[in-house]
């Protein structure tokens, strides 16, 4: 009986913890600027400067996702420290499961995509998307230099 409830409070706690790693990698509020990325999280508040990031790279990962199709998109990695993430991996779990809050990660989308993500219930599927012209262009605008994966054979 003991064992039983000693086995209930680590498994709760491993799950809280789980619990409030997500909802920080998940719940912060990015905005981007000519000067930089600043993530807000509640009170918490950070803001980089562009040249202060180490990491600011286009990643190209297989979706599971999104209607189960059998594609790569593209995710952008913003970090201001070197982050050890295999290129396979989603931002998104890396940041939930290491840096909660100094992974910054963003899913760009071409328009006819982005469009289609505007549906009730399809904001789930994601927590950061951008239209991909418009962060690229705001990206050359303010002269910030990202580093890009090795494209694979089908993108999005």
């Amino acid at each position: 009986m003991e064992a039983n409830l000693i086995f209930i409070l680590i498994f709760h706690s491993v799950l809280v913890f789980i619990m409030v790693r997500i909802l920080t990698a998940e719940g912060r509020t990015l905005i981007m600027d000519p000067e930089g990325l600043t993530v807000k999280f509640f009170w918490y508040q950070k803001h980089y400067k562009w040249d202060e990031l180490k990491v600011k790279r286009v990643d190209y990962i297989k979706n599971f996702r999104l209607y189960a199709l059998p594609f790569h998109m593209r995710n952008v990695v913003f970090a201001p420290h070197r982050i050890y993430k295999p290129g396979r991996w989603h931002a998104e779990n890396y940041s939930v499961l290491f840096h909660p809050l100094s992974v910054i990660y963003i899913y760009i989308f071409p328009k006819k995509l982005y469009d289609e993500l505007k549906h009730p219930g399809a904001e789930a599927y994601f927590s950061y998307v951008m239209l991909e012209e418009l962060f690229f262009e705001k990206m050359e605008e303010w002269g910030v230099e990202l580093e890009l994966m090795k494209k694979p054979n089908k993108i999005l």
